[in-house]
């Protein structure tokens, strides 16, 4: 009789934690789960971004969807400008693959920091994306956009009459005027 109730308690004691490592598992899968649909939102909120930029509607995205933090580092103007240059040297975006993402919870706020290599109309870049949720909806916190196309057309030859900088492929100087066929790289004017 005393090795029933002994059998039955390591039984129940067994069953116990059997039950409570299913209970584990099943949380790490259910934040797995949250995890996962925390980036296919920001996804989906980085295409929503770009798809405003292409139409020329992103200047209506800062009030919507933009953090009350980076509202207060970036002014409505500058972000407006931000989509213009986008828009201008970029084109639409084609495609992007994630290439870093990290998740965090601290408490109550749930931010994701993500990295893509996208594929845009008139080249390749990076984004880099901060997304902080607020409200239950994800916000946008920080942005940045590089390409080798933002530094293309930059001032690398100076003109031969006047020195004033301009892009390399220019005929005439922005300056004076002058046709820009003797024109110096921009390193040798300085010499």
């Amino acid at each position: 009789m005393q090795n029933s109730k002994v059998l039955l308690w390591v039984g129940l004691g067994c069953g116990g934690v059997a039950l409570l490592s299913l209970a584990a598992c099943g949380g790490f899968m259910f934040l797995g789960f949250r995890a996962a649909t925390g980036h296919s939102d920001v996804s989906i909120k980085i295409d929503e971004v770009f798809r405003e930029i292409e139409s020329g509607d992103f200047a209506k995205t800062y009030q919507q969807a933009t953090s009350p933090e980076f509202r207060r580092v970036t002014g409505e103007a500058d972000y407006v400008r931000i989509g213009k240059q986008i828009k201008t040297r970029l084109g639409a975006l084609k495609s992007k693959q994630i290439s870093n993402i990290n998740m965090k919870q601290i408490n109550a706020t749930s931010s994701v920091d993500v990295t893509y290599a996208a594929t845009f109309e008139r080249g390749s870049g990076t984004i880099h994306a901060v997304f902080v949720k607020s409200l239950g909806d994800w916000q946008l916190n920080q942005l940045q956009v590089t390409s080798p196309e933002f530094t293309k057309d930059l001032s690398t030859a100076v003109c031969a009459k006047c020195g004033a900088p301009h892009a390399e492929d220019a005929s005439f100087c922005p300056k004076c005027g002058e046709k820009l066929a003797g024109s110096l790289p921009a390193e040798a004017a300085e010499e």
